[in-house]
């Protein structure tokens, strides 16, 4: 089953806040991506599609994302001075997940009218299979609000929710999966793009075990990299390779 990106977002078992990010790929191309922990620009590639923050984590908030929407939709929701961020990009011959240290300010917008009016503006993406554009948010106020989002080719759809059960990851996929099948099957807008939004067991107490979990349950014949990110005060991070 070909899912594509995965956008998750949920609880740990002691009520810390979790995100997660998978990449499966078919081509030899997407299977040469390699998820880092490093500093440092990213170059090569083509910046709208292949180079983009995964991951941007704040002290009050944190967005993932499969492009450089994610870094819009936390520039646009949040004013910070400091975060850090996962980035998928391209260096080498490698694509990989980065993080680095940023410093940028936006406006405040609301947080679903926010998430929905920016996944409108990008749209699906430009590519031949106009691939859907996804994304998670965590609100860390005291109650602790999750949003997730898709702009498919034909409808933006947005959930958001709050108190998630621990132990659960929610998700969002660019693809919906065929099973037995790698074809990509894209939604097109409603109901289709509700199929893309679903709940998986994920157990894990750390981001590098959250990270391994996830890339266990993506198919192996396919699966490339995951992320994974844990609020313990501040933002932790892990990632996972093939």
């Amino acid at each position: 089953m070909y899912l594509g990106r995965v956008v998750g977002l949920g609880l740990l078992e002691d009520g810390k806040p979790f995100a997660v990010y998978g990449i499966s790929g078919r081509s030899e191309a997407s299977k040469a991506r390699e998820a880092k922990i490093v500093k440092g620009e990213i170059f090569g590639g083509n910046p709208d599609l292949l180079l983009y923050d995964a991951m941007v984590l704040g002290p009050e908030r944190a967005v993932v994302s499969n492009g450089k929407h994610g870094e819009d939709i936390y520039e646009r929701l949040e004013k910070r001075d400091a975060k850090v961020v996962i980035t998928m990009g391209k260096r080498s011959g490698k694509q990989f997940l980065h993080i680095e240290k940023q410093t940028k300010k936006s406006p405040q917008l609301g947080l679903q009218l926010g998430l929905d009016s920016i996944l409108e503006e990008w749209d699906a993406e430009p590519d031949a299979y106009r691939t859907p554009r996804i994304a998670g948010v965590i609100e860390m106020d005291e109650t602790k609000r999750f949003l997730l989002g898709i702009a498919a080719e034909k409808g933006i759809t947005t959930v958001s929710f709050s108190n998630p059960k621990g132990g659960k990851a929610y998700l969002v996929t660019t693809y919906l999966g065929k099973e037995g099948s790698y074809d990509v099957v894209s939604p097109k807008g409603f109901p289709e793009t509700f199929e893309s939004f679903f709940q998986l067991e994920l157990p894990g107490k750390t981001p590098q075990e959250l990270a391994d979990n996830l890339y266990e349950w993506l198919d192996e014949k396919i699966r490339v990299c995951t992320a994974g990110a844990v609020w313990d005060g501040s933002w932790k991070a892990a990632v996972r390779n093939g």
